[in-house]
């Protein structure tokens, strides 16, 4: 018959023998968790960064990230709210977009959006343990008038440049002081050899 301090021994050399390896699981474990967070939190975070400028890439990175990171928590509770705001915004920006020149459904249409989005942002601010109110997701946001007349140029000048390179509109050259231009071309013309 085998005595206690056998038992002993054995659950003493057990331990010693196993516990690094639990301690170093565990502290994987703690590990994956903080980083599943930590990306999360980044999303969340990018999205309230640029939730006025939706066209940026970081922003349109976020939004494409929430399936991946919510993927495992969509079936239940605040997770599943996550994932069902995130495919319901989704749905609205992928489909019966309306005419732009068409202003009453187009403004119907985007204020539907912008509600399904604060949605999306109250959804993974409860998630995450923020508790904004839909109210702060909505209008707590710093923008100058400067950066939007900036956007509105820069889209202006792309959008010329694209219609002359296209072909849309013509490229307009005018020339003047045509007196200075011919002397200048027979000048050059005279000192080639």
């Amino acid at each position: 018959m085998v005595d206690s301090n056998f038992w002993f021994g054995m659950a003493t050399v057990t331990a010693t023998l196993f516990a690094p390896f639990f301690a170093v699981w565990a502290q994987d474990q703690l590990n994956q968790r903080k980083e599943k967070r930590d990306r999360k939190i980044w999303i969340f975070r990018t999205l309230m960064a640029t939730r006025h400028h939706i066209v940026r890439d970081d922003h349109v990175t976020a939004l494409n990230m929430i399936d991946l990171e919510y993927y495992h928590v969509k079936k239940n509770g605040k997770g599943k709210q996550v994932y069902d705001s995130w495919i319901a915004y989704l749905y609205h920006l992928s489909n019966d977009i309306p005419d732009i020149n068409d202003k009453s459904k187009f403004d119907i249409w985007e204020d539907t959006k912008n509600k399904k989005f604060i949605t999306l942002l109250k959804a993974m601010s409860d998630y995450l343990k923020y508790n904004f109110t839909e109210l702060e997701l909505k209008n707590s946001h710093y923008s100058p008038s400067a950066y939007w007349e900036q956007q509105a140029d820069n889209f202006l000048c792309t959008r010329g440049l694209a219609n002359i390179v296209s072909g849309i509109t013509p490229l307009k050259i005018q020339i003047e002081n045509t007196n200075n231009t011919q002397n200048s071309i027979q000048n050059v013309l005279i000192s080639q050899p």
